[in-house]
């Protein structure tokens, strides 16, 4: 009876350690296929960041947004300059204005060329989340440096506090987004805006130079109307669905909540600045506030 207990403790031992055995290869190939995944990802992540080329360090892309920055400077110092006589009979906030409005004028102008050129020639746009290259980062790093520069003015003028905030945003995200190498053609995305921008800054220049009325003035008027529906809410409000829809695409969970409060607020202030336009233009019918 000793030999029998003996037998059948040491069989119950063994299928103990058959048990163990069993959950010991269960837990190793559960961990080698999230320790692969893991790598794959990385590895997926690292081929779209670095083998897209145009990634710089933090250094090399603060000194190529400083240097856009520079260039807006000193295209403001070229208005400043060459300011048109019916320009410098009026206060000197409005021409301050001019000088900004021909300033951002110049960068809308070549923030939409810039964008069309990453859609007819880019292929790593297509890619929303990991496409990167050098042409998607200047275009980033130039609209940096414009909204760095226009939010100093901002400061020193004390202009509006919701373009302010507009500002910030668009150099924290778009910076944020150029060193990472991600999400940078979903950002270019939103960037048909700057169209729209076209017509505003031009329609203010010519409104300064006391050309309110002409037929130019009117085209300008006319097109950031019909523009600002289709080509500024629209994006951003795309963009913003597309990132919720997709936002286990996001490497990690905060970059999914930068980016989707982020393009929450600029929705916001595209209702806002939607009011301010019917509040000050003549396109929807009343009288246009004049320029003094």
């Amino acid at each position: 009876r000793e030999r029998g207990r003996g037998r059948a403790e040491r069989g119950r031992e063994k299928e103990r350690e058959r048990e163990r055995g069993r959950e010991r290869r269960e837990m190793e190939s559960t961990g080698g296929a999230l320790t692969g995944a893991g790598e794959a990802a990385s590895a997926a992540v690292g081929e779209a960041v670095i083998g897209g080329g145009g990634l710089l360090s933090p250094l090399e892309y603060s000194t190529e947004v400083l240097a856009f920055a520079a260039c807006y400077f000193a295209l403001y110092a070229v208005a400043t300059f060459t300011r048109p006589e019916a320009v410098r009979e009026k206060s000197a906030y409005k021409q301050q204005q001019y000088d900004n409005s021909v300033t951002s004028g110049v960068h809308s102008l070549l923030s939409s060329l810039l964008t069309l050129w990453c859609v007819v020639t880019d292929e790593a746009i297509a890619d929303f989340f990991f496409g990167f290259s050098p042409l998607l980062r200047v275009t980033l790093s130039h609209t940096v440096g414009y909204f760095l520069y226009d939010s100093i003015t901002f400061a020193w003028f004390r202009r509006g506090l919701p373009m302010f905030i507009h500002h910030v945003l668009i150099v924290v995200c778009f910076s944020y987004a150029a060193l990472l190498g991600l999400y940078v053609p979903l950002l270019v995305g939103g960037m048909p805006a700057e169209v729209n921008s076209l017509f505003l800054h031009a329609r203010k220049v010519l409104i300064f130079c006391n050309l309110g009325d002409h037929p130019l003035c009117t085209l300008c008027t006319k097109g950031l109307a019909y523009t600002y529906i289709p080509l500024r809410v629209l994006p951003h409000l795309a963009v913003l669905v597309y990132a919720v829809l997709c936002r286990a695409s996001f490497v990690e969970p905060f970059h999914f909540a930068i980016a989707a409060s982020g393009q929450l607020i600029l929705n916001l202030l595209n209702v806002y600045f939607l009011y301010q336009f019917i509040q000050l233009t003549n396109v929807f019918g009343g009288d246009r506030q004049k320029s003094k």
